[in-house]
Parts: C-alpha cells; sequence; structure tokens
C-alpha cells in the first residue's frame, strides 16, 4: 500500500488555499463570475468563470463573493 495524501482547504471571503501533504499549495481568488448577456457569455465561451480569470473579465461578468456572507 502506497503513502496517504492529506488534503486541506481553507474557504476564506477573498482567498481560498488547498494544500496537500505532498508539499503544494495554491490559492486562489474566492469570486465567481457569470457572464452579463448572451454576447459576453458567447464571447466567454462559458457560463461561470472562477478565480482570476472572472477578474480578468470583470467588465463582461457579474461578480459574486460566495463566502462573504459566511455560507457557502
Amino acid at each position: 500500500m502506497g503513502e496517504r495524501l492529506y488534503v486541506g482547504i481553507d474557504l476564506g471571503t477573498y482567498q481560498s488555499t488547498i494544500a496537500s501533504s505532498a508539499g503544494s499549495m495554491e490559492t486562489i481568488e474566492t469570486v465567481v463570475g457569470r457572464p452579463k448577456d448572451p454576447i459576453a457569455r458567447n464571447m466567454l465561451k462559458r457560463d461561470v468563470l472562477f478565480g482570476n480569470e472572472a477578474l480578468q473579465n470583470k467588465m463582461s461578468c457579474n461578480l459574486y463573493r460566495p463566502m462573504a456572507a459566511g455560507v457557502a
């Protein structure tokens, strides 16, 4: 049997972090973007954007911070 891999997730209001026992850690912005209209949806070619990608396209998206109220 191999070595176990442990994963920890910290869901923060503005940033979320995922870390593993292998030593890797990734931090992303806790933000969700939804296209404002059909034109933006066709340009982005997606219905939902997450993290930095949502922030880079903030003019085309309605941004939400799902953890801002402390409720997932």
